[in-house]
């Protein structure tokens, strides 16, 4: 019995590690069809849709079919495929270490900027991050790939101008 005891306690940190953090989440899924509903939407009378029709030529507008790697989506599918990724775990090292792309990933509008990101402690432990307002500007992203803002705009200007290499 004492054994059995002990062997909870030791298990409980882990436990409540795992529940915990996807208690605080939402599932990757739910994501992709936040993106891809906003996609769709008209939102203070911009609409992604007629833009990309209107502004880009982009004959099907959203519903245009783009490929990479042989694989191909639509824009707003892409754009659900980007929800999913900026939600891709990043491995327990890298979140124990506060060093996770997904720690940059909240914004609390109640705080300054400088303290709005991910502040939590789960089970002893304190997980912290970068406002994601800050973290969509800052061009030292150093996890899963440069997508900042800058970058982002840089990644678009180079596929209008047909200089991304391939």
């Amino acid at each position: 019995m004492r054994k059995r005891r002990l062997s909870l306690i030791i298990l409980m940190p882990f436990i409540l590690i795992l529940w915990g953090s996807q208690a605080l989440s939402l599932e990757k899924e739910t994501h992709r069809a936040i993106n891809e509903v906003i996609a769709n939407k008209t939102i203070n009378g911009f609409s992604l849709n007629n833009y990309l029709i209107n502004q880009l030529g982009f004959k099907e507008g959203i519903n245009e079919k783009l490929s990479k790697n042989a694989e191909e989506k639509r824009v707003f599918e892409w754009l659900g495929e980007g929800g999913v990724k900026e939600d891709e775990p990043d491995g327990l090292i890298r979140t124990f270490l506060n060093k996770g792309r997904s720690n940059n990933h909240f914004h609390n509008p109640l705080r300054l900027w400088n303290e709005a990101g991910l502040d939590n402690t789960v089970a002893g432990i304190s997980y912290t991050g970068q406002s994601s307002t800050l973290w969509a500007q800052n061009q030292n992203q150093n996890v899963g790939g440069k997508w900042s803002w800058l970058d982002a705009r840089d990644y678009f200007y180079k596929g209008l101008s047909h200089t991304v290499k391939t």
